[in-house]
């Protein structure tokens, strides 16, 4: 796991700390230079308003901290010398800025959690061919909901090229939902239908076929493709490849 610290993030860490060295520095060396009234004052708000704009976990970490001491045994609170009513108020506190901020957005919020990273190209079509090839739907799935172009080039095929190739005819109705374009050629000129019929994959060339549907013009053509499919039918050995489904 990245830990990413922002610069705005050490700037803010870095400032509190040098108020609250010299909010407890003795009144000897503190002198007339500064209140340190003042100065716990302007403390207290700055931490506030950075743990609303740019430490938000910070936040969360403290509003815990403060409700596990504020319910300590009232023993174990005295031992170590807390001050529970000090810690219900400063939780009080908290937490009612927290919703008033919520509600009204008092004080400015930060995105201190960034936007994932938009995922790598290259990776992704390689790790859509790899689901392809091992017929892994589930994997496609997540793969195509990341709104990925699935009409790339890969060896001199696109996916539903590969997915022709093996026979997964779910996978290649699943992308031609996701706008796979069924009318590009391979490497070697030929089109999916074109493989699908070459190696007698029944379902896939139906699924193709209907997808090819506009594009056949000549009825000629389709009697005789129909023809050639229930013959198919008859074949011994299996034809298309089943994959699970998601």
């Amino acid at each position: 796991m990245k830990v990413q610290i922002k610069f705005s993030e050490l700037a803010v860490l870095l400032v509190v700390s040098l108020m609250s060295f010299a909010a407890n520095l003795p009144d000897s060396l503190l002198g007339n230079l500064l209140d340190r009234r003042v100065l716990l004052a302007t403390l207290t708000a700055f931490i506030v308003v950075a743990m609303f704009r740019y430490l938000r976990m910070v936040l969360i970490v403290a509003i815990s901290i403060l409700a596990i001491g504020a319910n300590l045994p009232a023993e174990l609170a005295s031992a170590l010398g807390i001050s529970q009513l000090a810690l219900i108020v400063s939780l009080g506190f908290l937490v009612t800025v927290s919703l008033l901020n919520y509600a009204f957005r008092l004080l400015p919020m930060g995105t201190e959690m960034p936007e994932a990273a938009a995922p790598d190209v290259d990776e992704v079509r390689n790790a859509m061919f790899a689901a392809i090839s091992k017929g892994d739907s589930a994997t496609l799935h997540q793969l195509l909901a990341m709104k990925v172009d699935v009409n790339f080039f890969l060896d001199g095929k696109t996916p539903i090229h590969l997915a022709t190739e093996k026979g997964y005819s779910e996978i290649v109705r699943t992308l031609i939902g996701h706008g796979a374009n069924f009318r590009l050629k391979d490497a070697d000129g030929r089109r999916p239908l074109e493989i699908a019929l070459t190696k007698k994959y029944i379902q896939t060339t139906e699924i193709l076929f209907e997808a090819n549907k506009p594009y056949f013009s000549n009825p000629e053509q389709t009697v005789n493709w129909r023809i050639g499919a229930g013959m198919w039918r008859d074949a011994e050995e299996p034809c298309d490849v089943v994959v699970n489904q998601v």
